[in-house]
């Protein structure tokens, strides 16, 4: 069983995703997920040898491949394996993180923001850096998951952010000139999936990706790249 047939790639990966997406926002997967914004990143492998079969599959340590917070624990479904941390009494209810291997040998991992309280604007900031980061931790972690099985590129990339409207995005220039910061026109960012043709490439894919995200605040492009298109270090 394959997710994907050799007939327009492109439309049937943005309809799996399309459809993810639908089911992830009615909370029809995986365990509750709280009013926080959420991060959901698709990773969609569509070269020739994408199956990962249920014997190979199963004992998969999924951890070894994405650092995230919590411990991780595993439940095998229909679909391949749900990996996922549950959130602590602290943190509130619901999952920290929650991550789908499909047989298919697409990846998908949804995961809560960390945000603040600014009490002098009255609003909550969604820390970038944080977000930045989980998400290079979690490109790395998926194609070392993909040379570990031996699966090439092309990959069709798809980020989102969930529940997004009433949280800014902290950048100092907005607070400074504006008295505020910049927010999204809408509550679902659903970013255009991008395909990446190479995986030693995944930097300037990255970037794209990111930059994309940082225009739907109302920003320019995302200052954790170098000119070259380069990563540059997270404060």
């Amino acid at each position: 069983m394959m997710l994907f047939d050799t007939l327009d790639v492109n439309e049937k990966a943005q309809k799996f995703r399309k459809n993810r997406l639908k089911k992830i926002c009615k909370g029809k997967v995986w365990g509750p997920l709280d009013e926080a914004p959420h991060c959901v990143l698709h990773w969609l492998p569509v070269s020739e040898k994408t199956l990962f079969k249920p014997s190979i599959l199963s004992p998969m340590e999924f951890s070894k491949f994405i650092q995230m917070q919590g411990k991780t624990a595993e439940t095998p479904n229909m679909d391949g394996v749900r990996f996922y941390s549950r959130a602590s009494k602290e943190n509130g209810e619901g999952f920290l993180w929650n991550a789908q291997v499909f047989h298919s040998g697409a990846l998908e991992i949804a995961f809560k923001l960390l945000f603040n309280e600014d009490d002098t604007v009255k609003v909550r900031k969604i820390a970038q850096g944080v977000l930045v980061k989980n998400l290079r931790n979690l490109m790395d972690g998926f194609k070392e998951c993909m040379s570990s099985f031996k699966i090439d590129a092309p990959i069709i990339i798809g980020v989102s952010l969930l529940n997004a409207s009433n949280y800014g995005f902290y950048t100092n220039n907005y607070i400074e000139f504006l008295g505020t910061y910049p927010r999204s026109d809408r509550e679902q960012i659903i970013l255009p999936e991008v395909l990446m043709d190479n995986l030693d490439g995944m930097e300037e894919i990255e970037q794209q990706i990111f930059d994309m995200l940082w225009r739907s605040f109302g920003l320019l492009k995302c200052e954790y790249y170098d000119e070259n298109g380069k990563r540059e270090s997270i404060g």
